[in-house]
C-alpha cells in the first residue's frame, strides 16, 4: 500500500481510534509507533477550535444537565496524551540502547512535560520517578532535564521516598556525589519530609564505598542488617506501632550495594561470606556446599526469606571478573541455576574482557560455548571480536616466545 493511503487512513480515523491506537504502542513500550500517533494527535489539538471541553473518563455531576455535543466529547483537547506517552518513555523495557536512544528519549520527555505543563497539568510520582531514572541512565547529559524536572516537582508538591531516592541515583551517575550525599542527608534529617527505604541505605552505602570510607558503608549496613527479626518491609515499622522512626527493613538491594563496596576494596572472600549471609546460610563452608544446601533444603533456614536476584550475581561475576579471576567467575555462574536464574549475554560481556581473555583465552573461549550450548545464550558480536583479537595477541606472543628461544644465549658469552 502506498504511503499517502496509509496517511489519509488514518486521517479518516477518529480521536477515540487514534488514542486507542496510542494506548496500545505506549504499553506495548513501542516507542516510535507511540509518539507518532501522539504527534498525530497533537495536530489535531491544534486544528481544533479553542473551546471548553468535557472528558468523556470523568463523572458528570448529578445537577449538571448540560448536553455536550459528542464532536466536544470526542475532542482530542480532552485526553491526557501527554501522560499515556509518558508511561511508554522508559529504557528499561529496550533490550539493547545506545547513548543517541538515550538522547532522543531525553528530547522527547522534555517536550511532554513542556506541553503538560503548559497545559495546567502536573506530572504524578511514578511518572517523575519513571523519567529520573532514565535521566539517570543517560549520566551526565541527562542531570539538566532532572534539575529541572526535581524543581518543577518541588513547585507542584509531588515528591514522595522514591522521588527523592531517584534524584539522588540521577546526582550519582552525573558524577556528583556530593550533591547526592546532601540529598540523603535531608531525607535522614526529615527536611524532605520523608522517612528513609531501603533505597536509600542502599544508596548511602554506594556513596560511602565511591568515597572510599569502608568502616561507614560497614555501619550503615550492620545497622540495616540489627533490624527487628520478622519485619520484612520498612512501612512494617509505622504499621505494627513499633515507632521506631529511621530503620528501614532489610532487603536484597542492601546486600548488593555492599557486595559492590567489598569488591571495590577487592575482598572477594568476604563477599562470598555475605553472599551465604544472604541465602540464610551463613555457616557454609563453600560455594559447592551451599549449592548442595539450597539444593535439599531451599531457603529453609533464612531468617528474612531473602533470596539472591540477577543484580547480585552480577555483582559477583563483574567484580571477580575486574580481578581476573575467571574461574571465580565460571563457578558463581554454574551455581545461578539452584536460585532459579539463568546467565546472560550481560554477563558473558562482563567476564570476556580484553585482558581476561589475552589471560585466559581457552577459559573464555569454553565459557562463551558453554553459555550458546546449555543456556541458549547468542555470544554478542563484541564478544566474538574480543575473542578474535585476544587470539591474534596471544598467537604472536607465541611467535616471539619461540623465535627468543632459538637464538643462541649471549648471556654469558665473552
Amino acid at each position: 500500500m502506498r504511503p499517502t493511503a496509509i496517511l489519509g487512513k488514518r486521517r479518516r480515523m477518529t480521536n477515540v481510534q487514534m488514542v486507542a491506537r496510542l494506548d496500545t504502542t505506549a504499553r506495548r513500550h513501542d516507542i516510535p509507533s507511540a509518539w507518532r500517533w501522539y504527534q498525530l494527535l497533537q495536530q489535531r489539538r491544534t486544528r481544533e477550535t479553542t473551546q471548553p471541553t468535557q472528558s468523556t473518563t470523568l463523572p458528570h455531576p448529578p445537577h449538571d444537565t448540560r448536553i455536550v455535543p459528542r464532536r466536544q466529547q470526542h475532542s482530542a483537547q480532552s485526553y491526557a496524551l501527554e501522560d499515556k506517552m509518558l508511561s511508554a518513555l522508559t529504557h528499561k523495557r529496550l533490550g539493547y540502547y545506545t547513548p543517541a536512544d538515550l538522547s532522543t528519549l531525553r528530547q522527547m520527555a522534555t517536550t511532554l512535560v513542556n506541553t503538560l505543563h503548559r497545559r495546567g497539568g502536573t506530572l504524578s510520582p511514578a511518572l517523575l520517578v519513571q523519567l529520573l531514572d532514565v535521566c539517570a541512565a543517560d549520566g551526565k547529559e541527562g542531570g539538566l532535564l532532572a534539575d529541572a524536572l526535581w524543581q518543577r516537582a518541588a513547585l507542584d508538591g509531588v515528591r514522595d521516598a522514591a522521588c527523592w531516592n531517584a534524584y539522588a541515583n540521577t546526582r550519582v551517575r552525573a558524577g556528583h556525589a556530593g550533591e547526592a550525599a546532601e540529598v540523603v542527608r535531608e531525607v535522614d534529617g526529615g527536611g524532605a519530609g520523608v522517612c528513609p527505604t531501603a533505597y536509600t541505605r542502599a544508596l548511602e552505602i554506594r556513596l560511602h564505598g565511591a568515597a572510599g570510607d569502608l568502616a561507614a558503608a560497614r555501619r550503615v549496613f550492620e545497622t540495616v542488617r540489627a533490624g527487628i527479626p520478622g519485619v520484612r518491609r520498612t512501612a512494617d515499622y509505622t504499621r505494627n506501632g513499633i515507632g521506631l522512626s529511621g530503620l528501614v527493613a532489610l532487603n536484597t538491594g542492601t546486600y548488593d550495594a555492599m557486595l559492590d563496596v567489598l569488591g571495590m576494596n577487592g575482598l572477594l572472600d568476604e563477599m562470598q561470606t555475605l553472599f551465604f549471609d544472604l541465602c540464610g546460610h551463613p555457616s557454609a563452608k563453600s560455594l559447592d556446599h551451599l549449592v548442595q544446601i539450597v539444593s535439599r533444603f531451599p531457603y529453609a533456614s533464612s531468617r528474612r526469606r531473602l533470596r539472591p536476584r540477577m543484580s547480585t550475581f552480577r555483582s559477583l561475576i563483574r567484580w571477580h571478573a575486574k580481578y581476573w579471576d575467571v574461574s571465580g567467575c565460571v563457578t558463581w555462574i554454574e551455581s545461578m541455576h539452584v536460585f532459579g536464574l539463568r546467565p546472560d549475554a550481560a554477563i558473558l560481556r562482563s567476564v570476556v574482557t580484553p585482558e581476561n581473555a589475552v589471560r585466559e583465552l581457552q577459559a573464555c573461549g569454553a565459557l562463551a560455548l558453554r553459555l550458546a550450548e546449555h543456556y541458549g545464550v547468542e555470544t554478542p558480536v563484541e564478544v566474538v571480536r574480543t575473542l578474535e583479537r585476544a587470539a591474534k595477541k596471544v598467537a604472536r606472543m607465541h611467535d616471539q616466545v619461540r623465535a627468543a628461544m632459538g637464538q643462541p644465549s649471549t648471556l654469558w658469552s665473552s
